[in-house]
């Protein structure tokens, strides 16, 4: 029988997937629908979209993670590369759609 602590952790994950995924889905949407194609702009909301969806649940991102997220486990990051990422306080507290906008506006960093 599995411990009712392992089962809420399991629940957590699974949780803290879904919203990744979810998260994922909506930025591409969101790319699509404000017909976005500059590369680095793809890249920068793909990124900070999962760093939102990471700081929903009061978390940091590391660049590893967010590779597991997005399908892409296979590719190395150099541990120098790979501290937790977080949102800016300017941007805590906003819907997804908000910090994307955001992004899409910015050439600095929105991370911490």
């Amino acid at each position: 029988m599995i411990e009712p602590d392992t089962v809420e952790y399991l629940e957590s994950v699974v949780e803290r997937f879904r919203l990744h995924q979810k998260t994922k889905e909506a930025t591409i949407k969101y790319l699509q629908q404000n017909n976005i194609s500059d590369k680095r702009v793809i890249e920068n909301c793909i990124i900070i979209s999962q760093v939102w969806a990471a700081d929903c649940f009061g978390k940091g991102i590391t660049n590893s993670e967010i590779l597991v997220y997005l399908g892409e486990s296979d590719i190395d990051v150099h541990p120098d590369d790979n501290l937790p990422m977080f949102l800016k306080e300017d941007l805590k507290g906003k819907n997804l759609n908000e910090v994307l906008a955001k992004v899409c506006k910015l050439t600095g960093s929105v991370f911490k």
